[in-house]
């Protein structure tokens, strides 16, 4: 899914000014290929994991010119846990970027390389080379394969048959 960047002069208009310090178990590392991975198309996916409770999830990328938010599209939630994933175009050499999130009652959370914290400095933005991230690359054999499962692991009717509605073969 490919989403429209919203533009902003400054990290704090994202989700504005009041933001939560709670220790959120928010997952994202990016020395993992699992959280962020350079396709062999060129794009760069981002992966984040959250609390189920959290309704949007923003890459916020800063240039010269302001910062830019990407929405992250929700590929999945279980356990009281969802995933998130976003694809971009690497549009320059180096990028700087942090996350912002928004809970479903709660003030924005803003999440750098120091964890979670109530405003996004300057110094303090994640730092990716596109460049120098491994492709990563999914055999052509693996594509449209499908996925067996011993059992049904998710006792939820629901999510059973949405599995099963993308190929799982229980």
């Amino acid at each position: 899914m490919t989403t429209v960047p919203e533009r902003f002069s400054s990290d704090s208009q994202v989700l504005g000014p009041r933001a939560s310090l709670y220790p959120y178990p928010i997952g994202f590392d990016p020395s993992d290929r699992a959280h962020l991975a350079r396709l062999a198309t060129g794009d760069l996916m981002f992966r984040v994991s959250t609390p189920s409770d959290f309704m949007r999830v923003l890459l916020v990328i800063r240039d010269q010119q302001g910062a830019t938010a990407h929405g992250f599209e929700l590929v999945g939630a279980a356990g009281g846990f969802a995933l998130w994933e976003l694809r971009i175009r690497a549009e320059a050499e180096t990028i700087e970027y942090s996350l912002a999130l928004e809970t479903a009652d709660g003030p924005a959370v803003y999440f750098s390389p120091t964890g979670i914290t109530n405003a996004v400095e300057r110094k303090d933005r994640f730092v990716a080379r596109p460049a120098e991230l491994p492709v990563h690359h999914v055999p052509d054999w693996v594509v449209g394969a499908p996925i067996y499962v011993r059992h049904e692991v998710v006792h939820n009717r629901f999510v059973v048959a949405d599995l099963r509605a993308k190929g799982a073969v229980f």
